[in-house]
């Protein structure tokens, strides 16, 4: 009973700990020298319970800020020391999202709970601001990034040589706010700051206004020169020209079409390709009907037989299907090379296959094996003219401009790392459309129309966050130019590419054949006396039908000889398949649709983010803050 008391002891006596641990006290005592640099030491007090404050604080100090004038200044921090419980203790420092990080404490040892104090002793520059009448500190003593309420805040100001503040107002809250929940108070030789109302992410932000002459004011930066305001902005435009004179050239050069050969309606397979190749050589790239095309052309050759069950469940609500594929006979060197690899490597075991839906693992395998054959037979038929050569200059230059726009944009602090993210973001789409032109999904128009909405949308909202002036001309010099490498890259891609005559030749071959296949009025083909869709012909050209995309409309023509014949339509039934009852119009499509859809779910492996002490200030409005937290 006795352990039973201690463990319960034990436990509360933790929760007590996590709910109590916060910063109780935030003070800073701030310095001023007449050089304008400021000294601060900061004492942040806390409660440990080893779920944030593990090792020890972190301190975050920005790294910029923008004075009166709207120009960007350097904020250059010197750390003096850091102690904790009055003893001197480790840290290190690290950059990260403009800000100078200060990891106080070991990170091989973890403090113990309870009560520490720690102080941060540092010396900053480019802090004051300076005025016609006045000179002013305008200072976050201890920003937004505190993820929890701070029991108090407070700051002493300490002008040169005693002098006596002209103005002091103080501000408190979110980013913007101007609540002044805060008390200034004269002492002797220092003014007296705080507020015990600074909730999660809330800040202390103090404005104290001086005479001018008190401290020495520094030279004003210097303007940025002609090619810091203007480099990249001419960079850029040399780079779009050139890089518009090497498209236009090569294009010309190397991208201009032979003409295409005249297209009609062919009766045959041309060229005695296979079904497969047909389809590959059609669409130029792989896609999961081939493989049921060349299975259905196994079948309608005798070489195999498709057996289709239909399972229903759920009081016939939810119907899956299995497919089994019988051997009949043994294949020989007469079949297309990718139809002999689906006969030796399906049935290497067994002269029977079922599928499922459940992934196997010797599916996947014939089934990757396949799409290798086909792919390399016909590879250097479809990338003959591709023309990828032209495209490695300008992808290389693209890559060497954004490098040297990163690298000026930082150094000379017209480029932060949150524009760049923003940006980033904001001409992803971009690139996504230049993916779009060299992609299948071209034909696919809504998702282009989508992408583009979305594109526009991101840049309006990116310029009406970030107006357009000679400060950041730079920076949309950068994302704009890689704006236009994305999308002109992508259509370069494509408008490069010279097919050879061999192939626009064998091209509108399949073409004629294709006319055929889906003309679903037989009088458009008269002129050219094409054959009956009698059972045979359907069967035979069925497999060439699902290579094509065609088997719908091949079904309605089969169907209508039907109609027109004296045929039982009931009595026709593939000898090569067994199933569901036999209908014209739905069988080739239907057959297509469940076995590819069979043999992608049986063949995929299953899957494993102003002034402000003059008033007119607010919260976060002056240099310094930051924020902290444990680690």
């Amino acid at each position: 009973m006795k352990s039973l008391i201690l463990s319960l002891f034990l436990v509360f006596s933790t929760l007590g700990w996590s709910q109590t641990e916060q910063v109780t006290r935030f003070h800073s005592e701030i310095k001023i020298d007449t050089s304008a640099l400021i000294t601060v030491s900061e004492d942040i007090d806390i409660i440990s319970a080893g779920n944030i404050f593990k090792r020890g604080i972190v301190r975050y100090l920005p790294m910029h800020k923008t004075d009166s004038l709207g120009n960007k200044l350097a904020m250059n921090y010197e750390i003096l020391s850091v102690f904790k419980d009055n003893n001197i203790v480790s840290y290190h420092t690290e950059k990260n999202n403009d800000n100078l990080v200060i990891y106080v404490g070991d990170k091989n040892s973890f403090i113990p709970n309870g009560e520490h104090s720690y102080t941060i002793v540092y010396r900053a520059e480019n802090t004051l601001g300076f005025f016609s009448d006045f000179d002013e500190l305008y200072w976050n003593v201890n920003g937004f990034g505190w993820d929890f309420a701070i029991n108090e805040v407070s700051a002493n100001v300490y002008l040169p040589n005693n002098a006596e503040p002209i103005q002091v107002k103080c501000y408190t809250g979110r980013a913007g706010s101007t609540a002044s929940n805060c008390t200034s108070t004269q002492k002797d030789d220092h003014v007296h700051i705080s507020s015990t109302q600074i909730g999660k992410n809330q800040n202390l932000t103090i404005a104290v206004g001086f005479e001018k002459g008190i401290v020495n004011e520094p030279p004003p930066p210097p303007p940025p020169s002609f090619l810091e305001t203007y480099g990249l902005f001419i960079l850029a435009l040399l780079f779009f020209l050139g890089l518009g004179a090497y498209y236009l050239i090569t294009w010309q050069k190397h991208g201009i079409d032979p003409p295409k050969p005249t297209v009609y309606p062919l009766f045959e397979a041309p060229e005695n390709l296979s079904p497969a190749s047909v389809g590959i050589l059609h669409k130029e790239n792989y896609w999961s009907d081939l493989i049921t095309s060349s299975i259905v052309s196994l079948a309608t050759k005798g070489y195999l037989k498709i057996e289709e069950n239909t399972n229903k469940a759920l009081f016939g609500l939810v119907t899956s299907r299995t497919f089994n594929l019988l051997k009949l006979k043994e294949p020989n060197d007469s079949l297309p090379l990718e139809e002999l690899e689906i006969m030796n490597n399906l049935f290497a075991t067994n002269s029977n296959k079922t599928l499922n839906g459940t992934y196997d693992s010797e599916l996947k395998k014939v089934v990757d094996k396949y799409q290798s054959s086909i792919n390399k037979k016909h590879k250097k038929l479809i990338n003959e003219g591709n023309n990828y050569k032209f495209v490695i200059l300008p992808a290389i230059l693209i890559i060497i401009f954004m490098a040297i726009g990163i690298f000026l944009g930082f150094k000379t602090n017209s480029l932060d790392i949150q524009q760049f993210i923003y940006g980033a973001i904001s001409i992803f789409p971009f690139i996504f459309i230049g993916f779009i032109f060299t992609s299948r999904l071209w034909s696919l128009k809504w998702i282009f129309i989508i992408v583009c909405v979305v594109a526009v949308g991101l840049f309006i909202v990116y310029m009406m966050k970030n107006p357009l002036t000679k400060d950041n001309l730079n920076l949309y010099s950068l994302f704009g130019f890689l704006t236009f490498g994305a999308i002109s890259l992508g259509a370069y891609i494509k408008l490069i590419k010279r097919p050879s005559e061999e192939k626009l030749r064998i091209q509108s071959l399949i073409e004629g054949f294709k006319m055929y296949l889906t003309t679903a009025e037989t009088k458009q083909l008269q002129h050219f006396n094409p054959p009956e869709v009698t059972p045979e012909v359907f069967e035979k050209f069925l497999p060439y039908a699902i290579a094509l995309e065609a088997d719908d409309v091949w079904g309605y023509k089969f169907q209508e000889f039907l109609d027109k014949s004296t045929l039982d339509k009931t009595a026709y039934q593939a000898g090569w398949y067994s199933g569901s009852s036999f209908n014209a119009l739905k069988f080739g499509h239907s057959l297509n649709s469940n076995l590819s859809n069979s043999l992608s779910a049986s063949s995929t492996p299953p899957s494993s983010s102003s002034s402000g002490s003059g008033g007119g200030g607010f919260s976060g409005g002056g240099g310094g803050g930051g924020g902290g937290g444990g680690w």
